[in-house]
């Protein structure tokens, strides 16, 4: 592509931006980052630079602050405006990316800037999100108000055919559809490095079992500590370590178990510190619980060929009924702004059969994108699967796949920076 364009990015999480740098840069596209937020020094721009913002008087992310532009938005919407303004790096800069959260695009309405929203949360992150316990503090009588604003806003940026309205996952890109009326475009994450190093990835497990995965799962809480609407309180944690939750109690009776499972902290130290996201690769696969209906750790844990199980749709549906999981799905409930007429209960009920109806836009049950995620109906059945099915076989098939997504979402960003080049004056 040609002329090379830049991108410029103030989240407050490095991932949705870092995980797109390889790929990026292939398309002759320059990320221009400034992250507050400890995971920016884990990615590296095309200079080799890590993402961590040293910009003081920028975004930060100020005590969670600056997810809302507190203490006075209007404020601090335009002081961030005038200062981004007068930064040389930014004049140079093509496209505003705002990820997490979204709703902090509203710094850059006034600049003649193209602007991607690219949305791997909820739409209301940082305007009406009253569950986010960190969040409270700032919760204000406005918070509707600013909600309403941001979608009017989100609407006018995708009026325009210089700016692109996506999401990562089907279930955002659903979401805002439901929210807003708006059909935003589904580009998944890559976070997996340059097709070079994806065919240099081998599946060589030293080790027999399966860690637990993501990250976190939120398997602290039992059921008793999770309110019915909303999130529950930190400090309210049932249990520290994961496998000592009830949805483990028909693991611990099957006969002849061959699923041995270690936690993160196990498998890495307490730390949890691992050196790649390869390092998976020295186990035999991956049990992935879902806290979330998409995770950056997700896509990472994917492209590095990494088998997976999961729980089946019906299994995942009888643990939200008996032990209410999938609460941190819902950041809020803001008031639907579409006139369009849905079928879809609110995403945003924790009942377990309005989950279910949105459970086919997670990231673990979208076969066509991500196949060959072993799915079990049962601690039993997962212990089937781990004795029976060839690992091997599982991680080559998620490579050549891979190798096939690396081309497919190149192609639909390259056609997302053509289309801005072509409403570009050079």
């Amino acid at each position: 592509m040609s002329p090379s364009m830049h991108v410029w990015s103030t989240d407050l999480h490095a991932a949705p931006i870092g995980c797109q740098i390889d790929m990026f840069a292939g398309l002759d596209v320059e990320v221009m980052a400034k992250i507050d937020f400890p995971n920016c020094r884990f990615f590296r721009d095309s200079k080799g630079n890590n993402l961590c913002s040293k910009d003081l008087d920028g975004l930060r992310n100020n005590d969670w602050r600056g997810f809302s532009l507190d203490p006075d938005p209007e404020t601090t919407t335009k002081r961030l405006h005038d200062h981004y303004a007068a930064d040389e790096s930014f004049r140079k800069t093509d496209v505003i990316f705002c990820s997490h959260p979204a709703a902090n695009c509203e710094i850059y309405l006034p600049t003649n800037k193209s602007i991607i929203i690219y949305s791997t949360t909820r739409l209301e992150f940082g305007r009406d999100d009253e569950h986010v316990w960190w969040r409270k503090k700032y919760m204000g009588v406005d918070k509707t108000e600013r909600w309403q604003k941001w979608v009017s806003n989100l609407k006018q940026i995708a009026s325009s055919g210089n700016n692109f309205v996506l999401a990562n996952n089907l279930y955002d890109a659903s979401y805002i559809e439901y929210f807003t009326g708006i059909r935003a475009g589904y580009i998944p994450s890559w976070c997996g490095g340059t097709l070079q190093q994806l065919a240099q990835i081998r599946y060589t497990p030293s080790r027999e079992e399966f860690v637990l995965t993501p990250y976190r799962l939120n398997l602290m809480y039992d059921a008793e500590a999770i309110p019915l609407y909303g999130w529950p309180e930190p400090g309210n944690t049932s249990h520290t370590d994961d496998l000592s939750h009830a949805i483990f109690d028909d693991l611990r009776q099957v006969s002849g178990n061959h699923l041995k499972i270690l936690t993160i902290s196990e498998a890495f130290g307490k730390n949890k510190k691992f050196e790649d996201i390869g390092d998976f690769r020295r186990f035999k696969g991956s049990i992935f619980i879902p806290y979330q209906s998409s995770t950056m750790f997700f896509f990472e844990l994917y492209r590095a060929c990494v088998p997976i199980l999961a729980p089946s749709m019906s299994l995942l549906t009888k643990w939200v009924e008996s032990h209410r999981v999938l609460w941190e799905v819902s950041y809020g409930d803001p008031p639907k702004l579409s006139e369009k007429a849905s079928t879809m209960p609110s995403p945003n009920r924790f009942d377990a059969v309005s989950r279910r109806h949105w459970m086919p836009h997670y990231d673990i049950y979208n076969a066509e994108v991500f196949p060959h995620i072993l799915h079990f109906d049962s601690w039993q059945e997962a212990a089937t699967i781990a004795k029976n099915i060839n690992m091997k076989t599982v991680s080559d098939a998620m490579c050549a796949h891979n190798s096939l997504e690396y081309l497919r979402i190149e192609a639909r960003w390259k056609e997302v920076f053509d289309t801005i080049r072509s409403h570009k004056s050079y």
